[in-house]
C-alpha cells in the first residue's frame, strides 16, 4: 500500500452506515482476526464506545495503547507516523502485543481506541489490514473546549446531574488517573529505546496532571506541535489537532473505497448507546448478546454547551478562523469556505514537507 498524503488525498461526502459495511480479507498475519479499531478526535466520545462495545463477552479492550503503536518510531517525535514506517518488525510487535492482550482475557477478538490513530490511518491499516473501522464525529466547537480541559491537566468531565452541572475533577481524581496511566505504559512491555524518549513528556504528563505544570502537550500531536504551543493560543492548538483527526479519516477513506467503516455521530452515540453498540457488533460480525449489562462508566451530556460556557468571545473567533471549513464539510456550520481562516491539514502537510514548512510552525 502506497503512503497517502494528506495533499493527494480528495475529500469525500460522509456515508451512512447502511452503506458501509463490507466483508474484509483475512488478517496477513498474527492471531489478530477482523480487529475492531475506534477512530475519532479525543474527546469525540471514542471511550464511551470502547466501553460500551467491552460489553460483549468476546472482546477484549485495549484502551489507547498509543506507546505500542509508536513502538520503534518513538524518534518522529509525534504521532503522524507515515505507512512506510510500517516495517514488518513493528507489524509484528503491535499485532503480537494486541494478541497476548487478546489471549490473557481469553476472548476472541479484539477492540482498540487511541485517538492519535486518527492522523495516521494510512499507518494503522498496513499494520492491521482487515481491521473493522468506527469512525466517531463530534462537533469540533465542543472538542476543542473540552480538549483544553486537558491541557490545562483537568482529566475530568462535565455531566449534567440532578443538581445541575457537575464536573469530575480535583487533585484526587488527577492523581488517581495519573495512576491508571503508569501502570498501563509500564505494562505495554515497550522497546528499551523507545521508554527513554518517552520519559520527558510521561514527565511533564505527571506533572501537568498534578497541577505542578500549567500547561502539558496531550493529545494527537502533530508535526512542528510543541513549537506552535510557545507561539499560539491553546484554542488554536487543540483546533488543529480535532481538523487533523476528522480530515485525516476522512480523506484516507476516500481514497480507500474499498474499506470496512461505521460512522456515527457523538450526539447519537451518547442518546442511543446501546442501540449504536448493537449496529457495530452486527457490522463487526459479532453475535449480539441476550443482554447488555450496565455500563461501568458515568455517561456524557451531549447538551452540555462547553465552547461557549468556557471559552470567550476572542477564543471562539479563534476556532472557528481554524475549523470552519471541515465544520461546514459535516455538516454542524453553513457557511462559505472561502471566507474561514487556513486549513489545519494544508499546515500539517506543509510541516512534513522539509522545504515548505511555515514560518508559524
Amino acid at each position: 500500500m502506497q503512503s497517502t498524503t494528506l495533499e493527494t488525498i480528495p475529500a469525500r461526502p460522509m456515508r451512512s452506515p447502511a452503506a458501509s459495511h463490507r466483508i474484509a480479507e483475512p488478517c496477513a498475519g498474527g492471531g489478530i482476526r477482523k480487529p475492531i479499531v475506534i477512530l475519532g478526535a479525543a474527546r469525540s466520545g471514542t471511550g464511551l464506545l470502547l466501553s460500551s462495545i467491552a460489553r460483549h463477552p468476546d472482546v477484549a479492550a485495549l484502551d489507547e495503547p498509543n506507546f505500542i503503536w509508536k513502538a520503534y518510531n518513538a524518534d518522529l517525535g509525534h504521532d503522524m507516523i507515515p505507512a512506510t514506517r510500517a516495517t514488518e518488525q513493528v507489524k509484528r510487535y503491535i499485532r503480537g502485543s494486541f494478541d497476548a492482550t487478546r489471549i490473557s482475557q481469553g476472548k476472541a477478538r479484539i477492540v482498540e481506541k487511541t485517538p492519535q490513530s486518527a492522523i495516521r490511518l494510512p499507518f494503522v491499516l498496513e499494520v492491521l489490514p482487515d481491521a473493522k473501522l468506527v469512525h466517531v464525529i463530534r462537533d469540533g466547537r465542543d472538542v476543542v473546549a473540552s480538549a483544553r480541559r486537558k491541557y490545562l491537566g483537568n482529566v475530568g468531565k462535565v455531566t449534567r446531574s440532578r443538581e445541575g452541572l457537575r464536573e469530575t475533577s480535583g487533585g484526587l481524581h488527577n492523581a488517581r488517573k495519573l495512576a491508571t496511566v503508569l501502570r498501563q505504559k509500564w505494562s505495554d512491555g515497550l522497546p528499551p529505546g523507545d521508554l527513554l524518549r518517552y520519559g520527558p513528556k510521561i514527565w511533564n504528563m505527571s506533572l501537568g496532571m498534578l497541577g505542578l505544570k500549567k500547561v502539558f502537550p496531550w493529545g494527537p500531536e502533530f508535526p512542528g506541535m510543541r513549537r506552535m504551543m510557545k507561539t499560539h493560543p491553546l484554542v488554536e492548538i487543540c483546533a488543529i489537532q480535532w481538523q487533523l483527526s476528522v480530515d485525516v479519516v476522512l480523506n484516507t477513506l476516500t481514497s480507500r473505497p474499498d474499506l470496512d467503516v461505521y460512522e456515527v455521530r457523538f450526539e447519537r452515540l451518547v442518546e442511543e448507546t446501546d442501540a449504536v453498540t448493537r449496529e457495530v457488533f452486527d457490522f463487526a460480525e459479532l453475535p449480539r448478546p441476550a443482554s447488555l449489562p450496565a455500563l461501568p462508566r458515568e455517561p456524557f451530556d451531549s447538551n452540555v454547551d462547553l465552547f461557549h460556557r468556557d471559552l470567550d468571545v476572542h477564543e471562539r473567533r479563534i476556532v472557528y478562523d481554524r475549523i470552519a471549513d471541515t465544520l461546514v464539510r459535516l455538516g454542524y456550520l453553513d457557511g462559505d469556505r472561502s471566507k474561514v481562516g487556513p486549513s489545519a491539514s494544508s499546515m500539517a502537510a506543509d510541516a512534513l514537507h522539509p522545504m515548505r514548512a511555515p514560518a508559524s510552525v
